[in-house]
């Protein structure tokens, strides 16, 4: 049976993702396969891993180095069943980008309608030369990106009943602490995005939000007590990273203020989106446009999850608790650039080809497009009869009568 012209175009546009996926696995598997000397990082971090045990790696490390507690622990485990090698080391974070790579194209599929904004979207993540390269080594780097895409695709996703995102956030997000450097980093701006998602769309379940903070907060201070405070290696890395320029001056009306600003932006569009000059011509406008795409459209929330992460991570480092550098803010791959969902309003002109009485049913719905469509269909003057609402969904009984002029 032939088919139809739009089922060839569907077609192709899920071939054409599928062979982005499976292509950035490819290419993943083979910086993996090709199994690099470790470079002197990755050695000193992986003599820790190979000859201390699970408790001695709960400790401060040797060789100055410093890494995330349940990083240490998952690396030795692998270390252990794929002996006397490289490859059992950098398993984990290949497996991490496969992970992140998927979830990511999920993401996508949540965001945007347009596939030919998903396949662009996509193709810079899965042949993003910088994390293609750090998919391979025997850091932390790879997870730091997993754990944003997984907790954002946490918050994006529709669940059956709305309790259900904020128990798989709480569990996720604790874990992610003993996992990643960046983690408050990330769950501060998922927290942020929780409250006001809560506050603009009138939502009831302040609580379970409050009990994500409550298990995210404690999980934190315990963690930082046991961990991070005091450290011996602190000094030593304080040093290094402001020989390295990783530290943002804090007083906004000096030269070096702005100077900082510009190179680490450079390096976001050059070495992070990984096309050197090409993207730093290419790049700030595309980028530049989904901002004031997302402003135009009201997208409040989207733009807290886009901005909130690296704004929060430039001041820490002003504080010199954090440093800005590329495999620092490789998790901010999959928010560079990002624009919103497509605008409420290609649904409104659908709908006002409607006639007579119809029900209209919300379901993983994005942001609050719900509050704007019915908003909008309330101000046109069609009739609402009923409304009903329940975990996860609503529905809307509207009169559209005949056409209305002026429409």
């Amino acid at each position: 049976m032939e088919l139809s012209s739009h089922e060839q175009k569907f077609r192709f546009e899920q071939i054409t993702i599928a062979i982005i996926l499976v292509s950035g696995a490819i290419l993943s598997l083979a910086q993996f396969l090709y199994n690099r000397s470790l470079w002197l990082d990755e050695a000193m971090i992986a003599l820790n891993i190979i000859n201390k045990n699970g408790f001695e790696l709960l400790k401060p490390l040797d060789l100055k180095q410093v890494a995330p507690i349940l990083f240490l622990l998952s690396e030795k485990l692998f270390s252990i069943l794929w002996p006397d090698s490289e490859y059992g080391l950098r398993l984990l974070p290949l497996l991490c980008f496969w992970g992140s790579l998927y979830l990511f194209y999920r993401i996508l599929t949540l965001t945007f309608k347009n596939p030919y904004t998903i396949i662009f979207s996509l193709s810079l993540f899965a042949f993003n030369s910088a994390l293609i390269h750090y998919s391979s080594e025997v850091k932390q780097y790879m997870f730091d990106v997993l754990v944003l895409i997984c907790i954002y695709y946490l918050i994006l996703k529709g669940y059956k009943k709305e309790e259900n995102k904020y128990y798989c956030l709480g569990i996720i997000g604790t874990i992610s602490i003993f996992l990643s450097n960046v983690a408050p980093i990330i769950l501060f701006s998922a927290g942020l995005y929780l409250l006001y998602d809560y506050l603009i769309n009138n939502k009831k379940h302040f609580k379970y939000i409050a009990g994500v903070y409550l298990a995210w907060g404690i999980t934190f201070l315990l963690y930082y007590h046991y961990f991070i405070h005091g450290h011996p290696s602190r000094e030593i890395m304080i040093i290094y990273w402001s020989k390295a320029n990783a530290f943002m001056p804090y007083n906004p009306i000096s030269i070096e203020f702005y100077t900082f600003l510009l190179n680490k932006f450079m390096t976001i569009f050059t070495s992070l989106l990984s096309f050197g000059k090409i993207g730093l011509v290419c790049f700030p406008g595309l980028f530049l446009t989904g901002i004031a795409t997302l402003i135009i459209r009201k997208r409040a929330g989207i733009l807290l999850l886009f901005f909130t992460p690296i704004t929060l991570h430039f001041l820490l480092s002003a504080f010199k608790i954090y440093p800005v550098d590329l495999r620092l803010i490789l998790y901010c791959c999959p928010v560079d650039g990002n624009k919103n969902r497509d605008d409420s309003k290609q649904y409104i002109n659908e709908l006002k080809q409607l006639r007579g009485r119809n029900w209209l049913l919300f379901a993983h719905v994005y942001c609050n497009e719900e509050s704007d469509i019915v908003k909008h269909l309330d101000s046109l003057g069609y009739q609402k009869l009923k409304t009903f609402t329940t975990d996860g969904s609503s529905a809307y009984l509207y009169d559209f009568g005949t056409n209305i002029a002026g429409r």
